[in-house]
Formats: structure tokens, C-alpha cells, sequence
């Protein structure tokens, strides 16, 4: 059986909060969640300091989309304990102000130190 679920998951250290989508059929494979800024969070707390909670079960991906939409909206997004960069209901997110500075920095740091080749070569912003 296939599920798709809607899921909250809390750190249990600063109670930051991600909210996500999975599509599964094992409802204890161990996923807590995606996205840059939860990932970075997963790997400096370890996993033991989050907490999984299944907010709602839907019939479709295309149900679970738009339940994802629904609860994961701007004012979601830019609130400062999540760990949403973007709106819920696939890639067609907005990015929070935030969420484009930390992005755009990022990437010039990745430039800068050629972990991001551009055209064959380390590229350099002019």
C-alpha cells in the first residue's frame, strides 16, 4: 500500500519546526524531512532531537500537494522557527526574502571557493 502523508517534524532543542510531504509505503522508514536549511539541522542536532508527527494521511499526490500548500504558505515561510525556505505544493514555491539572501550567498561562497564550476572552469563573479 502506497501512503501519502503530510508531516510535521519539531527539534526537541530550539523547536524549530519543518513541515513536508512523503509519499511511502513503509511508515517507519526513518524520513524526517528535506530542504537545505532541515538537512543542516538534522546533521548538527542528530537525528535523536526531532520529533515525527503525521499530520494527515491523503488518497492522491496531487490531495497531498495541495495540502502542502495549504499549510506551508508565505506567512509559514517567513515566520523564524521554521525551517521552510519555500512554499508547500511542489518546486512552484516562494522563497522567503531570507531564503533568497541565504541562497545567493551561498552560492557566491561556492563560487568563490570552486566547489561550483561554471562552463568547465571555478567560475568568477565579475
Amino acid at each position: 500500500m502506497q501512503y501519502f502523508i503530510l508531516y510535521k517534524t519539531t527539534n526537541l532543542i530550539n523547536n524549530k519546526i519543518y513541515i513536508g510531504i512523503h509519499q511511502t509505503k513503509n511508515l517507519d522508514d526513518g524520513y524526517l524531512g528535506s530542504g537545505l536549511a532541515f538537512k543542516r539541522a538534522l546533521k548538527k542536532y542528530g537525528k535523536e532531537n526531532f520529533k515525527h508527527e503525521i499530520l494527515k494521511y491523503c488518497n492522491s499526490l496531487e490531495e497531498l500537494l495541495q495540502e502542502e500548500k495549504e499549510y506551508v504558505t508565505e506567512n509559514w515561510v517567513n515566520r523564524e522557527d521554521t525551517y521552510n525556505l519555500k512554499t508547500g505544493g511542489q518546486s512552484n514555491g516562494i522563497l522567503s526574502k531570507d531564503s533568497k539572501t541565504k541562497i545567493s550567498e551561498t552560492l557566491k561562497e561556492r563560487y568563490k571557493n570552486g566547489e561550483i564550476i561554471y562552463h568547465g572552469k571555478p567560475y568568477t563573479p565579475t
